[in-house]
């Protein structure tokens, strides 16, 4: 108690402690008010890259599920690029579980009726597992129409592919002959 007394009355002591009060009081509350504004715009900042990560996110799989459609500048090229194929029948296939392909599909159909060909559609042909694109015969005999209609498609600007068809992509289509050229559409990639 002695030491507070004494305290009280030592000007020295009293201006330290006016000194370290002022700081408590001005100067403190100023250091938390700017570390609570350096906390807040992390805060902000680290919720700003998880939107914009989930924003990517969701438009990834926008563009992964929204419905392929052959753009009409396309189709023309394709047209152009079959003209040099001889004449034939086609069955467009796609998956039976595919809807989407499905769709997609009757897009290359009609390029395909545009151009001169006898076209079959059918929607329960391919595996679900095989994406892209893919010409072949159901005889797997060569073909002089299978390459060309590779080119036509490459040419356009698809990434074609041949293929075994019966060993690569399960059962014949309803109404397709032997000697009949396949072009099969899979999921997209």
């Amino acid at each position: 108690m002695g030491y507070i007394i004494a305290a009280w009355d030592n000007a020295a002591f009293l201006g330290k402690a006016v000194t370290i009060c002022t700081w408590v009081t001005v100067v403190a509350p100023f250091l938390f008010g700017a570390a609570t504004l350096l906390l807040q715009h992390r805060v902000s900042d680290l919720q700003t890259a998880k939107q914009d990560a989930a924003q990517s996110k969701i438009q990834e799989l926008e563009r992964k599920t929204e419905q392929r459609h052959l753009p009409a500048k396309d189709a023309e090229r394709i047209r152009e690029n079959l003209k040099a194929v001889p004449l034939g029948n086609v069955t467009v296939a796609t998956s039976m579980m595919d809807g989407e392909s499905a769709e997609y599909g009757e897009d290359f159909v009609q390029v395909f009726h545009d151009a001169g060909w006898r076209v079959l559609f059918t929607r329960s042909f391919l595996d679900s597992k095989a994406p892209g694109f893919h010409v072949g015969r159901l005889d797997n005999t060569e073909d002089s129409r299978v390459n060309q209609i590779v080119q036509a498609f490459t040419n356009a600007g698809f990434l074609m592919s041949t293929m075994k068809l019966r060993e690569g992509v399960g059962a014949t289509p309803n109404g397709s002959s032997d000697d009949e050229i396949i072009f099969a559409i899979g999921r997209r990639t």
